[in-house]
């Protein structure tokens, strides 16, 4: 197993905003690859966690919608996963044990809701 390291964080302010949740995900994205010194196109994979996707955009699945608002090009696998409270701890264990099989190099994850 190879070794695996964060390269960049980002967050958004806590509380009630007017941003969906693709925007909010796509700003704490954009502040981790800056961070990082890696463009959009070196990313090999994204995971998004997320539970209120289907009530808040009306979209089930808006990983696809969050790499699409970063200019991750289409080809790169975008995928949601939910797991309650724990949604992004997923994604980011998902990243984690890709990156470690060696499956992928760079791979983007986090997670994203907007409370009703």
């Amino acid at each position: 197993m190879r070794e695996v390291a964060v390269l960049g964080v980002g967050m958004t302010p806590f509380g009630i905003s007017e941003k969906s949740q693709v925007e909010m995900f796509a700003e704490a994205a954009t502040e981790a690859i800056e961070a990082s010194n890696i463009k959009p196109k070196d990313i090999e994979a994204v995971y998004v966690g997320n539970v209120l996707g289907d009530f808040e955009e009306g979209q089930m699945n808006i990983a696809p919608m969050c790499t699409a608002e970063l200019g991750i090009p289409p080809h790169v696998p975008s995928t949601r996963v939910e797991g309650a409270c724990a949604s992004g701890s997923i994604a980011i264990r998902n990243a984690f044990i890709w990156v470690a099989s060696g499956f992928c190099d760079i791979v983007l994850a986090g997670g994203t809701e907007r409370a009703m």
